[in-house]
C-alpha cells in the first residue's frame, strides 16, 4: 500500500480503472527504479480498492438473485 493514497476507496470502478491504466503507462516509460517502486506501490493500493468493489458488486448480484429465486419457488 502506498502511503500517500488513502482515498482509493472512495473512487469508483472506472475512476480505479482509468488510475491503474495511467500507473501502468508511467510505469513502463520510466526507467528510473526508484520511480517505478513507487508507481507499483501505487498499483497495488489502486488494485487492491478496484478488487474490493467487484467483490461488493457480486455479492451484490449474488444477493439479488437469491431473493428473486426465493419469490418463485412456492412449497405448499
Amino acid at each position: 500500500m502506498h502511503p500517500l493514497i488513502n482515498n482509493a476507496n472512495k473512487l469508483s470502478q472506472t475512476e480505479l480503472e482509468e488510475k491503474i491504466f495511467k500507473l501502468n503507462r508511467i510505469y513502463f516509460s520510466t526507467h528510473n527504479d526508484d520511480t517505478r517502486r513507487q508507481v507499483v506501490l501505487a498499483l497495488d493500493t489502486f488494485k487492491a480498492a478496484l478488487e474490493e468493489k467487484k467483490i461488493e458488486e457480486q455479492k451484490k448480484q449474488q444477493d439479488q438473485d437469491d431473493s428473486g429465486l426465493d419469490n418463485l419457488i412456492k412449497i405448499s
